[in-house]
């Protein structure tokens, strides 16, 4: 089996250089975005697919999403491409 590598999430969670992760944590987290990320939390987790949901509904870079959740120490699970 020959192994792909993945690059360049969109959430920017791996695969660009020189570092593994180019998110970090917003500065601050509006209440639209607390609220919506809050709500689709699992076992205080937030699936990559929620986390493109949110981005899509709110009309947002889904980078500030993942930076969002950066902020409020959520980790973002199940990627879609099943990378983590």
């Amino acid at each position: 089996m020959r192994e792909v590598r993945i690059t360049r999430c969109q959430l920017g969670l791996f695969g660009y250089a020189p570092e593994k992760r180019v998110v970090r944590p917003a500065e601050s987290v509006s209440e639209s975005i607390r609220s919506a990320v809050t709500a689709k939390l699992e076992s205080g987790r937030l699936s990559c697919a929620d986390a493109w949901e949110i981005a899509e509904k709110l009309h947002l870079r889904k980078m500030d999403v993942s930076s969002a959740c950066e902020k409020l120490n959520v980790r973002i699970s199940r990627c879609q491409l099943g990378a983590f």
